[in-house]
Order: structure tokens, then C-alpha cells, then sequence
């Protein structure tokens, strides 16, 4: 098994010698094996452990058990305690969904504060169709079915090779302690129906349906990717930009076949969800004018013969204007003149602060230029911690005129750059890095 992780890590997720790990470790049997394989190979590597003081005497334990086991082999430990209920009770969601958030948050910022190249987690071959049936029950789209990746950003999945049958073999071979975690054993939840119930009954008829599985889930995945692409094409054919707003013609749309599933796949990029999506399609023939329909970030009106997607406003600012980047032509009417340039390598890099470099995979479209506020932060190029954008303006003892003038380019919520003067340094330019987005703002800073 050891040669396959080496062989998975290298050609699949594509890691290198000396690159920083995160390890996220409960004290289970699989992140015990994901500790003990990384511990044999050439990675730099920390163990993060979450304690959600949800099992009373049990979190305690799998704790106690992660800390015994990392200071007996010189192992660094980060341990992290969440009010994991009161989280779920104060955002209104479920403890385990509360517990996800909670989790994937500190990692992140652990990652970043150690700088640490990725954060590992112990999904398996077997933690991958569960999902997918979860989904499928659940009801989904594509983007449901195309399962746990192998590489998610900077989450990688190192053992999605193998299933829990062969980790757990390879756990008594080389007679590794790990804790149980009892509700694992329920089948209250949905995940462990599947699992015990479900699953068995697939394996019974075919051995290998799991492994082949697998293989599906990469077809759905590479049709996933090909039709985003597709989509994209065929919206910026027809879309325009007028300021912050997005204007989709309503008759052109209603000229391509399939409509609701190209339209769902757009929208999804905006943070519509699955019923108002339905409920926009639904209402593109209709006579009503004026409709309004939100994601957590934009907005979208239903006018006589356009559908105009805008960003919501900041309740303290009215009168905000934002710029959408839709794609990486970098077409439209912005406020700051922009060259661009999409590469594979860079020869000299410049240091002129009117010049920025991203790692193009990491970013999201569509990319959003707006005024800086008070409140902003960025990680920027060079640091590993955070920085409000009004503290760099002091350090560069930056007009209170001229700070009137500048922009931020984000990507999602994250701001990237403060154009003209400094990139943030999760986006940066990297050994890892495959496409380069090179953008030099005209009227920047020298």
C-alpha cells in the first residue's frame, strides 16, 4: 500500500519532495494510516485535531490519544476545542454541518498561518461513494455526482486510492493504535445507512463495484468540467456588462435547447440555489416584470426582456459600484484600464507595483473590482498573516485623496489584489502553479 500512496501522491495529486502537510487527524483508523504514510515519506508534515465536545469522555479520549501519539514520535500537534452546539444553534443549521465549517475554517487558517503547501484529510475510496449516493438521494445535479476529488484547491484526499478494507490491513499489519468513534456504528445517519446497509449489498454483487465506481465518478467529473466550459461559451455570447450589472437577453435564451440545464449550471456560479433557479426558469415566459430573486451575494431581476444579475449592496454603503470580470477576457467597461496576459511561465518577473501575477487556477470567476472599504483585509504577497487594506495605506503614508482612487479586485470574497500596489499571497505564483494570469493596471502605482 505504501508504494501506491507514494505513486497516488506523486502522479495524481501531483506533490513534490519537501512540500508542507497539513494532517487532519481524529485518531480513526483511516488518518491514523493517512499519519503513518505520510511519517515513511519525504513531506514536511503537522497534525491538526479537532475536539467538538460532542462524545463528553470520548472527545477527551480520541484528544488524548492524538497528543500521546504525536509526542511519542516527535510529531508537532495542533488541537483546536469548538463549541461546536452553539455554533449550530446560533447559525441555524445542522451540528454536523456546524462541525464541517468550524473544521475546514481553522485548517485553512492554520494552513496559511504555518504556510503550509496543503491540508490532507483521510477520505477513502469507500468515503467516495458514499457521498455519491448521498447525493443522489439527496437529489443533485452533475456537480453532485462528480464525488470527493482528489484535489480540491488546497485540500488534497491522499488515500483516495484505496478502500477502508485495505487501510485497515495495513493498520493491523503494521499493528497501529486508533480510536473508534461510536457514532460511526448508528445508522441514524445517513451517511452510515449507506454504509452498512446499502454498500454491502453492491459489493455482494460485483467485488469490484466500488473501484469501478471510481471510475464513473471520473467520467462524470471530465463531462462536469467540459460542459462548464461549454456553458461559459455560450452566456458570454450573449451576455452584456453595463456597470455592476449583468444583462442577459430573455429571448435569446429561450433559443437554446435544454435551457434549465445550461441555466441552473450559470446561476450556480452566482450563488443561486437549486428552487430559485427553477423558480427564474419557470418565470422566462411569463408576462411578470419586476421579479427578484437572491443568492447571499447577488441579485437578480426579471425585467420585460433581460434578466440583470447585480451585486448586493453593502447596507451601510448605497451608493457601492462594482465591476464584474466575468471571464478571463477581461472584456468590459472598468473604471481602471487593464492589460492581460494568461502564460504558462514567466521568464523575469517585474517588480512594478502596477504589475500582478495569480496562479489562474485558484481564481473564481467572475472576478469583482469595487472601492476599497473600512474593515478590508488581504493576505499580502510576502506575509503569511492578514492585513487590513487601511493599515497598508498608513505603511505607504497614501494620501487620503488617493485613497479615494483606489480598487480591489476580488475573487469570491477574497480580495487578491489592491490594484496597484500589492497582490494577496494566497493567489501567488507558485512551483505548483500551472497557468499564470499576468495583469498590469495602466494608471498603477510605481
Amino acid at each position: 500500500m505504501f508504494n501506491e500512496f507514494v505513486e497516488y501522491c506523486s502522479n495524481v495529486i501531483g506533490l513534490k519532495s519537501g512540500d508542507k502537510i497539513l494532517l487532519t487527524v481524529s485518531g480513526g483508523a483511516d488518518s491514523m494510516v493517512m499519519l503513518h504514510l505520510f511519517e515513511r515519506s519525504d513531506y514536511e508534515i503537522s497534525v491538526a485535531h479537532c475536539n467538538f465536545n460532542l462524545r463528553g469522555e470520548e472527545s477527551e479520549r480520541d484528544t488524548a490519544f492524538v497528543k500521546d501519539y504525536c509526542d511519542s514520535n516527535d510529531v508537532r500537534l495542533f488541537v483546536k476545542y469548538f463549541n461546536t452546539a452553539e455554533y449550530a444553534a446560533e447559525n441555524g443549521i445542522s451540528v454536523q454541518m456546524a462541525a464541517r465549517d468550524l473544521r475546514y475554517r481553522w485548517f485553512e487558517q492554520l494552513r496559511q498561518k504555518l504556510d503550509y503547501d496543503y491540508i490532507a484529510t483521510a477520505h477513502h475510496l469507500d468515503d467516495q461513494a458514499e457521498t455519491f449516493f448521498i447525493n443522489l438521494v439527496r437529489g443533485t445535479g452533475i456537480a453532485g455526482l462528480h464525488g470527493i476529488r482528489p484535489v480540491a484547491g488546497r485540500l488534497i484526499r491522499p488515500l483516495l486510492f484505496a478502500r477502508r478494507m485495505e487501510i485497515e490491513k495495513y493498520a493491523s499489519e503494521h499493528n497501529l493504535d486508533f480510536v473508534d468513534d461510536s457514532s460511526n456504528f448508528s445508522d441514524k445517519y445517513l451517511r452510515n445507512h449507506i454504509r452498512h446497509n446499502i454498500l454491502p449489498m453492491f459489493d455482494a454483487l460485483n467485488p469490484k463495484f466500488i473501484t469501478n465506481l471510481a471510475r464513473t465518478i471520473d467520467n462524470i467529473a471530465g463531462i462536469e468540467r467540459a460542459f462548464k466550459h461549454q456553458t461559459q461559451i455560450l452566456f458570454n455570447s450573449m451576455l452584456k456588462i453595463e456597470g455592476d450589472k449583468i444583462i442577459i437577453n430573455i429571448p435569446k435564451l429561450l433559443e437554446i435547447d435544454n435551457l434549465d440545464v445550461y441555466l441552473s449550471e450559470f446561476l450556480l456560479q452566482y450563488g443561486f440555489n437549486a428552487d430559485a433557479i427553477k423558480k427564474i426558469y419557470d418565470n422566462l415566459k411569463s408576462d411578470k416584470s419586476g421579479l427578484r430573486f437572491f443568492s447571499d451575494s447577488f441579485r437578480l431581476i426579471k425585467d420585460r426582456n433581460d434578466l440583470i444579475i447585480t451585486p448586493l449592496q453593502d447596507e451601510n454603503n448605497d451608493n457601492r459600484d462594482d465591476f464584474f470580470i466575468v471571464n478571463e477576457d477581461f472584456k468590459g467597461d472598468f473604471p481602471v484600464e487593464f492589460s492581460f496576459e494568461i502564460t504558462g511561465r514567466v521568464e523575469e518577473f517585474s517588480t512594478d507595483n502596477s504589475t500582478a501575477y495569480f496562479d489562474f487556477d485558484k481564481l473564481r470567476f467572475p472576478l469583482v473590482l469595487r472601492k476599497w472599504e473600512n474593515g478590508d483585509f488581504f493576505y499580502p504577497f510576502g506575509m503569511n498573516g492578514k492585513k487590513l487594506v487601511s493599515d497598508l495605506f498608513t505603511d505607504l503614508k497614501i494620501s487620503v485623496i488617493d485613497k479615494e482612487n483606489i480598487w480591489i479586485m476580488c475573487s469570491g470574497t477574497d480580495i487578491i489584489w489592491v490594484v496597484g500596489y500589492r497582490s494577496d499571497n494566497r493567489y501567488r505564483v507558485d512551483e505548483k502553479t500551472e497557468k499564470i494570469l499576468i495583469l498590469k493596471v495602466d494608471n498603477g502605482v510605481d
